[in-house]
C-alpha cells in the first residue's frame, strides 16, 4: 500500500526544531509549505524542496494574503504545525505589559489565527493539527512569562482537540524539551 504524501503547513519553518521538522517531512516525500516572517532564513529550505510564504503569525492580513496564495497552489491541507514562537524571559511585573502581549501575540494568538484562517483547507482534507508547546508549560517558574503562553497553548490545544473530535479531526500536542 502506497502511503498519501500529505500536505503540511507549518510556521516558524525558518530555525531550529521548526527548521528540522519541515527538512525531515520533505526528506519523506511530504509538500511541506514552511512559513515564517523571516524571508532571508527561508530561503535555504527551497534548497531542499520546500515550498515557502511569507507570515507574521501577528498579523491577521499577513496570514489571509498567505492563505490567498497558498490555495491557489493546494486543494487542502493535510497538517497545519503550529511552531512559530519567540523565547523572551519578561518579569510578570517588572517586563511591561508590551512585552508579555508580543509574547502572547506571537506563541498563542499566532497559531490561534492560522488555524481558524486556513481551517477551511484543512477541514476539506479531514487534517490534523500540530501544536508546540514547551516543557516549560508544565514546570512554571519565575520570570519564565513564556511557560505562561505555551500553557495556554495547552488549554487551547485540549478544548480545539474535544471540538475537533466532533467533525472526525485530531489535534495533537508536542511538548519539547531541551537539547
Amino acid at each position: 500500500m502506497v502511503k498519501k504524501k500529505k500536505v503540511v503547513l507549518e510556521t516558524g519553518a525558518d530555525s531550529g526544531l521548526g527548521k528540522a521538522i519541515a527538512q525531515h517531512l520533505a526528506l519523506n516525500g511530504h509538500h511541506v509549505i514552511g512559513t515564517d516572517v523571516n524571508t532571508d532564513c527561508l530561503s535555504s529550505l527551497k534548497n531542499i524542496n520546500i515550498n515557502t510564504s511569507i507570515i507574521d503569525v501577528t498579523k491577521e492580513e499577513s496570514i489571509n494574503a498567505a492563505y490567498i496564495e497558498i490555495s491557489k497552489r493546494y486543494n487542502g491541507l493535510d497538517v497545519i504545525i503550529n511552531n512559530a514562537g519567540i523565547f523572551e524571559q519578561v518579569p510578570m511585573v517588572e517586563g511591561g505589559v508590551h512585552r508579555f502581549e508580543k509574547l502572547l501575540k506571537v506563541n498563542f494568538l499566532g497559531a490561534y489565527r492560522v488555524t481558524n484562517i486556513f481551517f477551511p483547507m484543512l477541514y476539506k482534507n479531514k487534517g490534523r493539527i500540530i501544536n508546540i508547546s514547551s516543557e516549560t508549560a508544565r514546570t512554571l517558574l519565575p520570570f519564565q512569562t513564556y511557560g505562561s503562553s505555551k500553557y495556554m497553548m495547552e488549554a487551547w490545544s485540549n478544548t480545539l482537540r474535544m471540538e475537533l473530535k466532533l467533525l472526525g479531526m485530531h489535534v495533537s500536542l508536542i511538548r519539547a524539551g531541551g537539547h
